[in-house]
């Protein structure tokens, strides 16, 4: 774009200050309007040397600007409410922060009507912009821990939809496979959610098969609280993933025994240390807005972010038909249920 493209922003909690930094560093762009339904919550844009158009009213924030992007960063119930109403302003480029939508038929809606009208969403599932996660889809696509068994999320402190749909995406991501049943168990503890009564988003756990025939197992009960870890697992081989202490580690059969049978398990795995960095949110965003000014394919489009919800939806519709294995896309039925995620 030769000229600077004109920015909003909608929601001003942690993540939006991220979306703002993100845009700061970027010379390409011009924050032209902020809005924020919480009293001052952007009395500091002016200490960022940020001197912008301030709304409480997200409405007239689209009713009176012209943009050329928008960064969708409210709490879950309102995310396809605004995408919607963007898209029908005319606004040609979207970020939405994730989980995109509340119900499978409100996400459905955003897709539709971001692609009636040529709009470019992105859902902020960040790990798909990591250049390490990239180079690890291209390690577990060469083979290098044999075929794709497994992949184990376990994270303490609830918040299946919230932090765990990260993991529904990356599950989908990395191992390049779509899903197509899962069964889960939701937590009935009760734990007050961090972000206010009027939210759900509780822990829970369950098993997504793919595809492909690899199996997805995430932990995030509310009995748990323990950092999160992730281990792929290949038929030769495995990969550990602390994201906090920032060590990644892949072992796996070398020479022969990669040829080896498979019952012979006790076949030393060699370890190697995986180079990478610690994530940055406010970086991967900075790659997320570049790549939609540009006119590269999206990482993560409206589709993506609707495949990850479906996963999370059907732990939650498993839950209630008494943990019933459901096929995905989950059962029609379910389309209209509203989980009040953040």
């Amino acid at each position: 774009m030769t000229e600077k493209a004109r920015v909003g922003i909608i929601g001003m909690g942690r993540m939006g200050k991220r979306h703002l930094e993100a845009y700061l560093r970027n010379a390409d762009v011009s924050v032209e309007a902020c809005c924020d339904a919480k009293p001052g919550a952007l009395d500091f844009l002016e200490t960022r040397g940020v001197h912008c158009r301030k709304y409480s009213d997200w409405h007239k924030m689209l009713q009176d600007e012209s943009l050329d992007l928008l960064s969708v960063v409210t709490n879950g119930p309102t995310h396809a409410e605004i995408t919607i109403e963007a898209a029908k302003a005319k606004i040609p480029r979207i970020i939405c922060e994730k989980p995109m939508a509340t119900s499978i038929r409100a996400a459905e809606q955003m897709i539709e009507a971001t692609q009636k009208r040529g709009t470019r969403l992105a859902i902020n599932y960040s790990r798909r912009w990591s250049k390490d996660y990239i180079a690890l889809k291209e390690r577990l696509q060469s083979g290098a821990i044999g075929k794709l068994c497994e992949m184990h999320f376990v994270c303490g402190g609830g918040l299946l939809a919230c932090n765990g749909s990260h993991f529904f995406d990356l599950m989908r991501f990395l191992s390049g496979s779509e899903p197509n049943e899962a069964v889960g168990f939701i937590d009935k503890t009760g734990t007050p959610n961090p972000r206010g009564a009027e939210f759900t988003d509780p822990g829970g756990y369950g098993l997504v098969k793919f595809q492909n025939q690899m199996r997805g197992i995430v932990d995030m009960n509310e009995d748990l609280g323990i950092p999160p870890k992730i281990e792929i697992v290949g038929s030769i081989g495995r990969v550990l993933i602390d994201e906090v202490k920032n060590m990644w580690t892949m072992a796996a059969r070398e020479g022969n025994d990669r040829s080896a049978p498979l019952g012979k398990y006790d076949l030393p795995l060699v370890e190697h240390p995986i180079p990478s960095e610690p994530l940055d949110p406010t970086k991967l965003v900075e790659l997320t807005i570049k790549q939609i000014l540009g006119n590269d394919q999206i990482s993560c489009t409206g589709t993506d972010g609707l495949a990850s919800l479906q996963m999370v939806m059907a732990f939650h519709a498993s839950d209630r038909e008494g943990n019933t294995p459901l096929p995905l896309p989950i059962p029609a039925k379910f389309n209209g249920m509203i989980v009040n995620f953040t």
